[in-house]
């Protein structure tokens, strides 16, 4: 289990984290939610440590985070980080040798990964000349063909298309089924709800919440009805109903409490024009927009 237990970290005045604790475990998967500034950064340093914290405490297995052997992490930086010039091989070989693997093992999982992510027709071909999505799975190999124990993925999916936002999912399961040890970074909270059942709310440096993802959804009222219609009505004299959103042949209403949404939702089910209907709980974007957790 990794433990981090008052983590602290300033620059200068500045703070950089302040006061932060959780825990980890094998095979879970831990959400790391905030805008730039946060702290995600800051905490993903510190674990990596590439930054000493001020103060508090990171152990793994009751082990000091210094004693632990540096191919212990993988880590998919947000940002792109490879080498434009160098051939897809080199630019992982490299990687993968700064973690001391061999030759040997290092083509064999080479092999392996470029197949997993279907870029085995570009393990020749300089960086530079691929998609920012093939980069990304170029990416996603420098982080774990070391078999780390702890994945840290910062924003893992952003600007992949469908097909590469199935291939990632499928991968990240694959590897909280083997029992890694699982962070993920995301604005795409749909993602996180995915994926993890605890989450981490950082503002300006501060733990705002760290706790479960369906308690932090309980703390909303409000309930949603999702319907679609090529005939487009205003449903907002209807009582309970607090917005309403178009987007297409979809509507979305906002009801202000169980009770009235149900009523709504019954009457509903009579109407013959709709293509389809759907009542919904909160989802974890509707909690954070309405700022229930400040």
């Amino acid at each position: 289990m990794l433990k981090v237990n008052d983590l602290v970290k300033y620059y200068g005045k500045n703070r950089g984290i302040e006061g932060l604790s959780f825990t980890l475990s094998e095979g879970e998967i831990l959400g790391i939610i905030g805008t730039n500034g946060s702290g995600k950064t800051t905490t993903f340093r510190l674990l990596l440590r590439l930054l000493l914290p001020d103060k508090g405490k990171i152990t793994l297995n009751d082990h000091d985070l210094e004693d632990i052997d540096n191919k212990t992490f993988g880590y998919l930086p947000e940002e792109r980080s490879v080498y434009r010039d160098l051939k897809v091989i080199e630019q992982i070989s490299f990687l993968a040798k700064l973690k001391q693997l061999d030759d040997n093992l290092i083509k064999e999982r080479l092999d392996y990964w470029l197949n997993k992510l279907e870029i085995e027709e570009y393990r020749n071909r300089k960086l530079k000349e691929l998609s920012k999505g093939n980069q990304q799975k170029v990416q996603l190999i420098c982080a774990l063909i070391h078999d780390p124990l702890i994945v840290i993925l910062d924003e893992p999916l952003t600007g992949l298309d469908i097909i590469n936002v199935r291939l990632f999912k499928k991968i990240i399961n694959e590897l909280k089924d083997a029992g890694k040890m699982i962070m993920i970074s995301s604005h795409q909270y749909e993602y996180i709800e995915e994926f993890c059942e605890k989450i981490i709310l950082l503002k300006k440096g501060k733990a705002n919440y760290y706790g479960s993802v369906n308690e932090i959804k309980q703390l909303l009222d409000l309930r949603y009805i999702t319907l679609v219609t090529y005939f487009k009505k205003d449903y907002l004299l209807c009582d309970g109903v607090i917005n309403q959103e178009n987007s297409g042949n979809m509507i979305r209403l906002e009801l202000e409490n169980e009770t009235k949404a149900k009523k709504i939702f019954k009457q509903l089910l009579k109407d013959k024009e709709l293509v389809s209907l759907k009542y919904e709980f909160p989802t974890l974007g509707d909690v954070i927009d309405k700022g229930f957790i400040s």
